[in-house]
């Protein structure tokens, strides 16, 4: 598998998820103009998506990769137990061409056809985005809920005809850094989300780091509701990276989940791997 394509593949197949399930939720807004709500009240519903009632999951996904430089597809398991740990296998023109295991700290993955691995902090994943990501990005992501999320900031809300938009940032704020990304320091990021205003289900998170010049857009194109577990999962996602080295659109169609059906989170790396050199990644 070619080098940066498997560093793409260990990368989303760290965002990997989850889903199918009962009955597909397709989310317009038929209710005409958008009820009022209280900050207060919109950023307490947006806490609740939080809440997650299973510890396990399993699912397959079919990952699509459109890039300036290149141009992939490929298909990554992923069995997760949450808030913990989540491991794989990426599976590339027919046949597994890495697995990978990512946990609060590092990822670690083996390249298949180099026979060779690599264990790594999450600066790696985080140098393949352009910007400072950690586990809960990555879990946040996987299971659809707000990324980024933090009590301690004041959300605030911005006007909108479809969706409920709850933004980290003022607008003159963000037009301030959009105007001159110099005044922006490495601790402003911008974190938009999008809400549906009939059963408040997280439609879209927008990142936007200023002074790295990275924007990040997830796009929860389709969900599903699993009734069992009383949970709304993403089921087709579309996730778009800008940075000022490269841009790409990688888009995830998921296979059925499994949930609360516990299974062994590692990665095996056998004895005659060697670490991967910087020629093989």
């Amino acid at each position: 598998m070619p080098s940066r394509i498997l560093k793409i593949a260990v990368a989303v197949g760290c965002l990997v998820p989850l889903l199918q399930a009962c009955g597909n939720r397709q989310h317009e807004n038929d209710l005409g103009k958008i009820k009022k709500m209280s900050d207060k009240d919109l950023t307490d519903s947006l806490f609740k998506l939080q809440k997650k009632p299973f510890d396990f999951f399993y699912t397959k996904v079919g990952v699509d990769i459109e890039g300036t430089s290149q141009n992939v597809s490929f298909k990554a398991s992923v069995k997760m137990r949450v808030d913990s740990a989540f491991s794989g296998t990426v599976t590339y023109a027919g046949f597994v061409g890495a697995t990978y295991l990512v946990d609060q700290d590092s990822a670690k993955f083996t390249d298949k056809t180099k026979k060779c691995y690599r264990a790594e902090s999450l600066s790696y994943l985080t140098g393949i985005f352009g910007t400072e990501i950690d586990y809960n990005f990555f879990q946040s992501l996987i299971l659809g809920e707000p990324l980024g999320i933090d009590p301690a900031i004041k959300y605030k809300q911005i006007q909108d005809d479809q969706f409920y938009i709850l933004s980290s940032h003022k607008k003159r704020e963000i037009k301030t850094f959009q105007d001159d990304p110099d005044k922006a320091t490495a601790d402003d990021i911008v974190i938009q989300y999008y809400i549906h205003p009939n059963d408040f289900t997280l439609k879209k998170v927008w990142v936007n780091v200023p002074a790295d010049t990275v924007q990040i857009t997830i796009d929860y194109k389709e969900r599903k509701y699993y009734d069992g577990f009383d949970y709304d999962f993403p089921e087709n996602t579309d996730i778009k990276i800008v940075t000022p080295r490269d841009s790409s659109v990688i888009e995830l169609n998921y296979s059925p989940i499994k949930l609360n059906e516990p299974k062994k989170i590692k990665i095996n790396i056998p004895d005659s791997y060697v670490e991967c050199t910087p020629d093989e990644e």
